[in-house]
């Protein structure tokens, strides 16, 4: 069965715990995860208050992978923000879905990788900080549009719950949480510094299996990055 060492990180647009801007210090970060996918949350495309830098374009040329974007927002002027999937498989479809309800600046990226004859899903995405919200759009779309999925999927991203929220708690009744399979001392992922929280995720459909899991430590943002191993 394939394998993919899968992470997802929200690197706060290249902004490490130290404010600074250090896009090449974020890319050091995800090199050394070695991951096969990456996503990302918090990514900026041409905006001045990130030197109009294509940030998902910058990462994927400096790691060798392909990368896909997806715009939670994008601005009159120009310029957009949102979530990215680098990919060192191919990207042989994506989509992109703007989260639904009153006010939602949110989206949820779709693709497939295809690794050794085989193809995943990928869906990455970062949620509301309203609890409410949240929630209605994990049980109304989110866990429909994942489940739809009929061959082996994933679900990663900053959910800004905590594991005993509803929106979790909701999420864990449909898919597989990678934790489990944890063999690193770590266990919360935000803030970097001095983790209080965990609101970073993996999540497994029935189609896959986690091998391994560890929450990776560095100060290239605000959030630890989550890599696990899974098998499907």
């Amino acid at each position: 069965m394939p394998t993919l060492r899968i992470a997802t990180y929200n690197i706060k647009c290249g902004h490490g715990m130290d404010g600074k801007l250090d896009l090449k210090r974020t890319a050091r970060a995800l090199e050394a995860l070695g991951a096969d996918v990456i996503c990302l949350q918090e990514v900026d495309m041409n905006r001045a208050r990130t030197l109009y830098a294509n940030q998902a374009l910058k990462f994927a040329g400096l790691l060798g992978m392909e990368y896909s974007f997806g715009a939670a927002i994008k601005y009159s002027g120009g310029g957009a923000y949102g979530n990215a999937i680098l990919s060192r498989h191919p990207i042989v479809q994506q989509k992109n879905h703007r989260l639904p309800g009153q006010g939602s600046k949110r989206a949820i990226q779709e693709v497939q990788v295809e690794v050794e004859g085989s193809r995943i899903a990928i869906f990455n995405t970062h949620m509301e900080l309203d609890q409410e919200q949240r929630l209605q759009q994990i049980e109304g779309f989110i866990v429909p549009l994942v489940s739809s999925y009929t061959g082996p999927a994933v679900l990663c991203g900053d959910f800004n719950e905590k594991p005993q929220s509803p929106g979790i708690r909701c999420l864990s009744r449909h898919f597989k949480d990678s934790l489990h399979s944890n063999s690193g001392k770590l266990t919360l992922t935000f803030p970097a510094d001095i983790p209080k929280s965990r609101i970073d995720y993996i999540f497994l459909n029935s189609k896959c299996r986690a091998l391994d899991y560890k929450i990776v430590n560095s100060i290239a943002s605000d959030h630890l990055p989550v890599l696990a191993l899974v098998e499907f």
